[in-house]
């Protein structure tokens, strides 16, 4: 079963008899096709609405009825706040009165005022013979059979037409080079896509450049006013319901930015070769080498405590017990004593000259383990899938978070990929290897806008070609070959200069030994000033 061509039919006046619907189905020039839509004056009856298969479909012609052209006005205006609204469909206008092909030019400079380019008059000429009126604004020439097809393409190249543009500077996705000519280059992704898409459509930008940190949907708010036809940043089409969106020509998405982790630091180093598990075996056997002291050696709990400090930091003791087996304990205490003794030594020389580099946060996995805050601009939270992840997300107002990132440690910013390869590379931050979403990017343009499907056509035919993945890839080659340089470099890395934050823990166990020392050393004279001062008490 062929497709069928469900035609709406207005009018505003009653329809003369040369103009029924059994005479217009015989004219070629209209192929009106069963099954024919009425639309009444309500446009939108319920029973019309759902007892036919049609509102499943676009109507993609329209017949309009109507005696001059105020009532054309009226008619289109009640039809474009209907539900069979349909700017790209075909017009077809009849003149109901019985003078008529006086004015052709009134009534279809009506239609192009409101954007229905592929439209056309009918009326009656001086000789009561059937006339069609058309014309193209864009100024190409109608194909010989224009009279047979109607609806042909008016817009293959626009003659020189000037679109009305406005973008935000962005660099690597949009730049202005004035030179030192009158004529002003577009760089970046958007630029080229730009430059060459009006080059092939014959087309002429009048473009209104704004500043970098210009807000975007504020941008978006004047292009659905017709203040502007087009904007020239590519926007996703993911959150963009309520606008009229181009083709969608290239492929994004969106990525995390964060510090670069860098290497370990000197404490998790330490707990490398020393683990928890040393440690505490350590403290362990000190504690039972006290309590073997105090209780079997019958030496004092202080004078216990002093003795296996004697051993942890000089492998000595200063009174060798008598017994065999508690000889035999306290040489594999003093032995383990040396061991770790070495291990943490020999770690500690290693800390210096070895780099040891921790793994960055490349996919949205690793984001979600991290557990960080992730600052993201509002207009991206659709984009994010995960409850975990939106669980963690903080809303900014602007796409630019990268001072969070900055600011404040273990933060992520999530944006554009492109953007924020960017940032990472003038900044000094690290952007993820893998998008958390992909996204597809398209332009926006205002309502009804007549040129939204050639232009269209042509974003098509770039993306076909490979031509925007490759000015994508060619405008941040910059960007991603140096950071891709910088992480090789670092994976290279056996050795780093030393800096006086590697040596600060030196100090701290120094100080913390100095302290010990200074503790035991008191400990130990406590003891010798009291029998002192027993002994001159006895002695008087």
């Amino acid at each position: 079963m062929g497709e069928m061509n469900y035609i709406g039919l207005c009018w505003s006046s009653k329809i003369p008899e040369h103009w029924s619907f059994t005479s217009m189905r015989s004219i070629p020039t209209i192929r009106l096709e069963v099954p024919v839509s009425d639309i009444n004056e309500t446009f939108y009856p319920r029973d019309i609405y759902y007892n036919n298969p049609f509102r499943y479909n676009k109507l993609h012609a329209f017949v309009l009825f109507v005696s001059s052209p105020s009532d054309l006005t009226g008619l289109i205006r009640k039809l474009m706040a209907s539900i069979w609204w349909n700017p790209l469909a075909f017009y077809a206008i009849v003149d109901t009165t019985s003078v008529t092909c006086n004015q052709p030019e009134s009534y279809l400079s009506i239609v192009w005022k409101l954007d229905l380019e592929t439209s056309s008059f009918f009326c009656v000429d001086s000789d009561k013979e059937n006339a069609v009126y058309t014309y193209n604004r864009f100024g190409n020439p109608a194909p010989k059979a224009w009279q047979v097809d109607l609806n042909f393409d008016k817009k293959s190249t626009v003659g020189g037409y000037t679109m009305r543009l406005v973008g935000g500077l962005s660099p690597s996705t949009l730049t202005v080079d004035q030179g030192n000519g009158t004529k002003t280059s577009y760089g970046g992704l958007d630029g080229l896509i730009l430059t060459t898409l009006f080059d092939k459509m014959n087309a002429t930008m009048s473009a209104t450049m704004l500043e970098t940190n210009t807000k975007f949907h504020l941008l978006l708010q004047n292009v659905s006013a017709n203040e502007y036809d087009m904007l020239m940043n590519a926007q996703y089409i993911f959150n963009k319901p309520n606008y009229t969106m181009t083709y969608p020509h290239i492929e994004s998405g969106i990525s995390s930015l964060t510090k670069p982790s860098g290497f370990d630091s000197n404490g998790v180093k330490i707990l490398k070769f020393m683990t928890p598990q040393l440690i505490l075996g350590i403290l362990a056997v000190s504690a039972i080498t006290v309590f073997i002291l105090s209780k079997v050696a019958d030496e004092r709990t202080n004078s216990a405590c002093l003795e296996v400090l004697r051993m942890a930091t000089n492998v000595s003791i200063l009174h060798l017990p008598r017994g065999t087996s508690l000889r035999i304990y306290l040489i594999i205490v003093m032995l383990m004593f040396v061991i770790t003794s070495s291990i943490f030594q020999g770690g500690l020389s290693a800390l210096l000259t070895s780099s040891t580099s921790r793994p960055n946060i490349d996919d949205a996995e690793q984001l979600k383990e991290a557990g960080y805050p992730v600052y993201m601009y509002s207009a991206y939270m659709n984009a994010v899938f995960d409850p975990v992840l939106r669980s963690h997300v903080r809303k900014t107002d602007n796409w630019d978070c990268s001072e969070y990132v900055i600011k404040y440690s273990d933060t992520a910013c999530v944006a554009d990929r492109n953007r924020v390869t960017r940032i990472a590379f003038e900044k000094g931050l690290h952007v993820a290897r893998h998008r958390i979403t992909s996204l597809y990017m398209g332009y926006v343009v205002r309502p009804n806008f007549p040129l939204v499907k050639r232009i269209g056509q042509r974003l098509m035919s770039i993306s076909q070609a490979g031509l925007a993945n490759y000015w994508r890839e060619k405008t941040v080659v910059v960007y991603k070959n140096k950071l891709i340089i910088k992480e090789q470099e670092m994976k290279r890395k056996q050795y780093r200069a030393l800096h006086v934050s590697d040596v600060m823990f030196a100090f701290y166990i120094l100080f913390v030994g100095l302290s010990i020392a200074i503790l035991v050393f008191l400990s130990e004279l406590l003891p010798v000033t009291r029998w002192g001062g027993l002994r001159k008490k006895k002695q008087g």
